[in-house]
């Protein structure tokens, strides 16, 4: 990089801090080796409480002139509040001391938003930044940190200050922080209100006329629970905005795509709500030579003259070609726009245009649905505003527009269109309806906060092409889905393979991982698009099954009993098949009745001829006809199983009593790698989690010595990692009660091994264990769901079919006996027949290892081999812990995705 793109500032720690353009990356330089401190991770956007977007990130000494513009700003009680005297100014001095920082012993972020005008040409990405927040800590002992921020006057009530402590403690945890303190003035109610309701554990005191407050920064369920429901409301209020647009410009250019386009999104928005403006750009916008197109265009005088007409739109519907799309966002972002949707997709080779056009948004507040968008679809109480390019929406007569609906979501266009034809053929009321394209902004995690508890929707139907922040969809899809069914289907591209235009990560995990997501979340499982279909036709004629017992009718004997054959299969209890008299003369079809207590129920499948309609009066809407009584047995049972789902008790997420302080020391600094078993047994017991001693031997008496301390029987095995637990490849002697049987298995394991153990590793002792099943228990941490635990019984059901019960973490107790449950082997953990094993150890011990691998990402992969569960105890005998670079987009602070 030339020497002139970079800035230099001294370093307090004796070296320089190198600050580097385009996204921030500050990093160290001593003795010529660049050692990188802080980078993107540091650096988010945000979303405050009334929905608009901010930008948090690490000061720097350039900001030293924006400090000083908001220092003069403040009132003067703000001033005192903050540094405890007087001060109109703050003098170059001051102004170097609180912008020069180390990143280490000292950390300031400032937060950028409400009002950020450009200063240079819209589009171009350079800001003249407005801090509307400040925040610092300065470490001045092991494990404690002084902090302090500071809020602009004209910006309270926004959420700045809970950011910012929430970054901070991400930031001051990662450093080795445990402890936040502070001075406050008595007077100072609105720091202490932050500090009081993050949730952390805070204790106050008065001490010589100030209130001395410690912050404890373990995260508790508290203060996650407090930070996801700041998310939800903050995530609300934005897309409230985003779909309450009243004046809506509509812009389009002279190429075919645009028109294609603008084709039948004007005959949608002519039947809308809000007043419509259309804009049409000049050609030149539509240049089809990329060569002649700067990476971040800028615009031309004709571009600002045609948009000068759409100037106070709350929102943008962008139907022109993609290098006009920063233009457009920073010519109508200033003046209030709430959002824009791009309905062109993103050209993969010019991911820059979609990072400008995002980077104006965010500049602005704007929300973007898209790019590749069919746009959205709402029920508002003023009617309906439709901006969708979809001419298939389902109108059945008879429906009242108060009539409870279902809320869509789909990405692509395409599957948006076959999503509105399935709806259109089973008559169901669409009540929101959103594409999100290749969301480089607007989510599915977004769209469920928005549908929860939304009166004009009492279903919600997904279908997912990729996955992005997956530990949030999976928080989104529990809470939707306590109140009201979630249904949710997925390509096979989803989490597993690259999706063209999609900048999200791939995970190593197969779909099973997406499956126990779904179902540990609450969520009905859709095969496909058609199934999903038919869930939600199920779902909204309001049918709960919560018993197993069914009736069979029908004129046609043949075709109940295949139809009661299908629902057997399923697990029903058939009660009865017999000859139907509600059923018209010419009607060749089958009703299935539910046998309810609560007298809700009726599911019709059509087998040939006409439907066959049962209309129950207490089903919310006219019960579902079906093509087969297979696809309507398979539907049933999903809401069979939902039900349950709300009828079990899911218990609290898991959050287990730990030294995590002293985890975070024993990790920080190290380097990717294998930890040793002594560092493994430390990092283990910090949650609680015992790992057996072992003596590793060189020679017969090395080895008796051993078993003397540890005491008899013991177990002899292999060191190598590829025989240690092949008792078949005689590399396991257990139960050995004495010293002249272990001196002769010794002697023989030695024999046994010389062949298959060139580099004779040595030998292990080992106490043996009470006797029990073993088992394996794994974590992983993946791109995509984050910390992945797995358990199995150990041998050939784990090594060769593979069969593992996964926990998305985090989890609830509930969710990791349910997952047990779905082993194939799952009646060795349960069956009363079989020996017992302590189920709640097991239990305990897969809730420590989650918590183990959220509260550190950088551990990579974590195996516990054998884990041997006997009727009293569980005994972890053996373990391999490897670290990893940490690149979780999910943690303890709340933050919108980056555009790649």
């Amino acid at each position: 990089m030339p020497r002139s793109d970079i800035g230099e500032v001294p370093d307090s720690a004796g070296g320089v801090l190198v600050q580097m353009p385009g996204e921030l990356a500050i990093v160290r330089r001593r003795l010529g080796i660049m050692d990188v401190v802080v980078g993107a991770r540091w650096d988010a956007d945000v979303l405050l409480a009334d929905g608009t977007t901010a930008r948090i990130r690490p000061i720097t000494p350039a900001d030293a002139p924006a400090l000083q513009r908001f220092h003069r700003a403040q009132s003067e009680q703000s001033t005192l509040f903050r540094f405890f005297a007087p001060r109109p100014n703050l003098s170059a001095q001051d102004l170097t001391h609180l912008t020069t920082v180390d990143y280490d012993t000292r950390v300031a972020l400032v937060v950028l938003g409400g009002g950020t005008a450009p200063s240079s040409p819209a589009g171009t990405g350079v800001i003249d930044p407005a801090i509307i927040g400040v925040g610092r800590f300065d470490r001045y002992e092991d494990g404690n940190a002084e902090i302090a921020f500071n809020v602009a006057d004209s910006q309270q009530g926004r959420g700045v200050g809970s950011i910012l402590l929430e970054h901070l403690a991400a930031i001051g945890r990662e450093l080795g922080v445990v402890r936040f303190t502070a001075e406050v003035l008595p007077g100072n109610g609105r720091m202490l209100s932050v500090f009081d309701a993050a949730g952390y554990r805070v204790s106050k005191k008065a001490d010589d006329g100030v209130v001395l407050v410690e912050i404890e920064l373990d995260p508790t369920l508290h203060s996650a629970t407090v930070m996801a429901d700041r998310e939800w409301r903050a995530d609300v209020a934005s897309l409230e905005r985003f779909q309450g647009a009243r004046r809506i410009a509509v812009v389009g250019d002279a190429s075919r795509t645009s028109a294609r386009i603008l084709e039948p999104l004007r005959r949608n928005v002519a039947r809308s709500v809000g007043e419509f403006i259309f804009v049409t750009l000049p050609d030149e916008s539509c240049a089809a030579d990329p060569t002649v197109i700067p990476a971040v265009p800028v615009p031309s005088a004709a571009h600002g003259v045609a948009l000068d007409d759409a100037a106070g739109a709350d929102l943008v519907l962008v139907a022109s070609e993609p290098q006009s799309w920063p233009v457009i966002i920073d010519a109508l972002g200033a003046a209030g726009l709430a959002g824009a949707v791009l309905y062109q997709s993103a050209d993969p080779d010019r991911p820059e245009l979609v990072a400008a056009a995002l980077q104006s948004a965010r500049r602005y507040g704007v929300r973007v649905l898209g790019p590749g968008s069919a746009g959205f679809r709402v029920t508002r109480a003023d009617g309906t505003l439709d901006v969708t390019t979809i001419d298939l929406w389902p109108s059945p007569e008879g429906v009242s527009s108060d009539a409870s609906g279902v809320a869509v979501f789909c990405h692509s266009a395409g599957i948006a269109a076959t999503l509105a034809f399935q709806m259109r053929l089973r008559g169901i009321r669409v009540a929101n309806f959103y594409s999100a394209g290749q969301r480089a902004d607007i989510s599915g995690s977004d769209f469920l906060q928005l549908s929860a508890g939304d009166p004009r929707s009492s279903v919600v139907a997904m279908h997912l092409e990729s996955l992005g922040n997956a530990r949030k969809l999976a928080r989104a899809i529990r809470r939707v889905a306590a109140s009201q069914p979630l249904i949710v289907s997925a390509s096979a591209t989803a989490g597993l393979l690259p999706v063209p235009g999609h900048k999200v990560r791939t995970s190593a995990h197969g779909s099973r991982t997406l499956d126990y997501l779904l179902g540990q979340s609450g969520a009905i499982r859709a095969a496909d698009v058609v199934n999903l279909a038919d869930l939600t036709a199920l779902a909204l004629a309001g049918l709960r099954p919560t018993t197993d017992a069914v009736v069979v009718e029908s004129e046609d004997e043949v075709q109940a009993a295949l139809a009661a054959a299908e629902f057997a299969a399923q697990g029903f209890i058939v009660e009865a098949v017999h000859g139907s008299t509600s059923l018209d003369a010419q009607a060749a079809g089958v009703i299935v009745r539910v046998i309810d207590p609560a007298g809700v129920g009726g599911v019709t499948s059509r087998v040939g001829g006409r439907l066959a309609i049962s209309a129950l009066d207490n089903l919310a809407a006219p019960t579902p006809a079906f093509a087969s009584a297979r696809r309507a047995a398979r539907c049933l049972n999903a809401l069979r199983a939902y039900s349950r789902w709300l009828e079990r008790d899911p218990g609290a997420l898991v959050r287990i009593p730990a030294d995590r302080s002293r985890a975070r020391t024993l990790l920080r600094n190290r380097q990717p790698g294998a930890l040793s078993r002594d560092a493994a047994a430390d990092l283990l017991a910090c949650y609680g989690i015992d790992l057996w001693p072992v003596a590793l031997v060189e020679d017969k008496e090395a080895a008796v010595d051993a078993a003397r301390e540890l005491g008899f029987p013991i177990a002899l095995t292999s060191s190598a990692p590829s025989l240690r637990h092949r008792s078949d490849l005689g590399a396991v002697r257990l139960g050995i009660s004495s010293e002249a049987e272990l001196g002769s298995a010794f002697d023989h394991m030695r024999a046994e091994l010389a062949r298959l153990d060139p580099a004779r590793e040595p030998l292990r002792v080992q106490r043996m264990a009470p006797t029990g099943m073993a088992c394996v228990i794994r974590s992983r941490e993946d791109g995509v769901y984050g910390p992945v635990v797995s358990c199995g019984v150990a041998g050939d059901a784990v090594d060769l079919l593979g069969d593992l019960a996964e926990i998305v973490i985090p989890a609830t107790e509930a969710d990791i006996e349910n997952s047990l449950s779905s082993l194939r082997a799952a009646r060795r953990f349960f069956d009363p027949e079989l020996p017992r094993v302590d189920i709640a150890g097991v239990v305990s011990l897969l809730a420590r290892v989650g918590e183990l691998a959220d509260d550190n990402p950088e551990v990579a992969r974590l195996e516990l081999r054998p884990v041997v569960v006997s009727p009293s105890r569980v005994a972890v005998l053996d373990a391999r812990i490897e670290l990893g670079r940490s690149a979780r987009t999910d943690d303890a602070r709340r933050h919108l995705a980056r555009w790649g």
